[in-house]
Order: C-alpha cells, then structure tokens, then sequence
C-alpha cells in the first residue's frame, strides 16, 4: 500500500500482526540465520524512537525486540532490511506524531522551533569549520609543537 507521496505504508495485515516477520543473516558463519519480528511500534515507544533517530543499530534492535549489541552482529544486507522495513511499517504514525509535537512545541512557544533549528545550523557549521584542516591550523599547530621544550 503507497500513501500519496509515494512511499509504502503497511498493510492492514502487517497492522494487525504488530509487523512483518523476516530471515535475518549473521557475520558470523556459525550462527544460523534466525526468522524475527519486524514490529510496527506501539506509540508509547516514539519518545524512545526520536531518542534513537541518529543511531541505526538501536533502531534495529527496537524495531526487533533484541538486546543492544545485537544489530552489529548482522550482516549488512539483513541490517538493512530491518531498517527499511522497520521504517516502513512505522514510518507514517511516527512522522504523524512527530508533526502534532511540533504543532503543540509551536503554540506552547511560538518561534521555538525554528529557534532549535538555527542553533543546530549554527553549531553544524561551527563543528564542520573546526574540523577543517587550513594552512593557518597547521602552521599554528606546529608552532606551538616547536615552541615546547
């Protein structure tokens, strides 16, 4: 099922069952491939969910009902497909919930939100601007190398 922008929603069946079942593959040869549950979350865990947003492997193993640490252990084929399913399945309620935050953030105060943003632009650049390399870096860094006895 696609929603109007395209993207594939879950289906009725999927909603019903609390998710999709899927093969998972491990790195490690020894350990035999093993069926999981790809689940649709219940919305008291999306406050968890933004919490995870920026790291993939604690999103596998929340979408998988599995213990931290177990997402690395998978192959990168099967880790992707839990991400991607499990984004699917989850993906149109969370952005949902996401957007009716936001609206109240929005009239608790107003401007908040961009306020938020501006500050991450600023810090994002301010970090990328730090990180690079320039002449003036290094000579000042071997300058104060030098100066040392």
């Amino acid at each position: 099922m696609e929603n109007t922008s395209g993207e594939q929603k879950p289906t009725g069946w999927e909603t019903l069952l609390g998710g999709m079942k899927t093969l998972v593959q491990f790195r490690d040869p020894k350990f035999a491939a093993e069926e999981v549950q790809v689940r649709q979350l219940a919305i008291e865990h999306y406050p968890e969910l933004l919490k995870v947003m920026d790291d993939e492997c604690a999103m596998v193993e929340m979408f998988c009902g599995k213990e931290k640490g177990w997402a690395v252990s998978l192959t990168p084929d099967s880790f992707e497909r839990v991400i991607t399913e499990g984004e699917r399945l989850n993906g149109d309620f969370f952005s949902r919930w996401v957007q009716r935050r936001q609206k109240r953030a929005e009239q608790l105060m107003p401007g908040a939100l961009d306020k938020v943003v501006n500050q991450a632009m600023r810090e994002a650049t301010k970090n990328a601007d730090d990180s690079r390399i320039t002449p003036q870096k290094l000579r000042s860094n071997v300058e104060s190398r030098s100066a040392k006895p």
